[in-house]
């Protein structure tokens, strides 16, 4: 499926919602609690495979995206002032 020879790993985003949202704002994404995603790098295919059978959808993002993404959710869940869902 893939050519690991290039890349050392492979980098994807899963869930339909979280694709959507994705394709707005991936800081939109990384503050948003109630979407159902997974967001992953992997070393080998066999294990990517495994999770392409548990999501709906997928969608191979780059290597920035992914540590951006990083970045962003580890912003979001210090921040004292971000919204998070209530009991």
């Amino acid at each position: 499926m893939f050519d690991m020879s290039n890349e050392k790993f492979i980098y994807a985003l899963f869930g339909e919602e979280a694709i959507k949202i994705f394709s707005i704002s991936l800081e939109l994404l990384a503050n948003e609690p109630y979407v159902n995603y997974k967001i992953a790098k992997y070393k080998d295919e066999a294990t990517f495979l495994k999770d392409v059978k548990a999501y709906d959808a997928f969608l191979i993002i780059d290597k920035k995206d992914f540590y951006k993404f990083n970045a962003y959710r580890k912003l979001y869940i210090s921040s004292p002032n971000t919204s998070q869902p209530s009991d």
